[in-house]
């Protein structure tokens, strides 16, 4: 399974699994304390769930975390895409 973050806006990515977009990741919180948030756009089951994700949603503390934690995915322009 390999990831690719689709840069949509500063702090707004889509989330894409082998060519489908499953997810969004977003920046929320304030400047001072921000907060990235994956997130898969299906509930489905756990078991159904691509790896890394044991939740709908996982926070990270920096975008550098979530990337390490999705397996370091390339991150591209939307219209980069396609």
């Amino acid at each position: 399974m390999t990831y690719t973050l689709i840069q949509l806006a500063p702090g707004s990515y889509d989330l894409v699994l082998d060519g489908a977009i499953v997810g969004a990741v977003v920046r929320g919180g304030t400047r001072i304390a921000p907060v990235w948030i994956a997130e898969l756009l299906s509930e489905g089951q756990p078991t159904q769930r691509p790896d890394p994700f044991t939740e709908l949603e996982h926070e990270f503390a920096s975008f550098q975390e979530l990337r390490r934690w999705l397996g370091n995915p390339p991150v591209r322009p939307a219209e980069g895409f396609g």
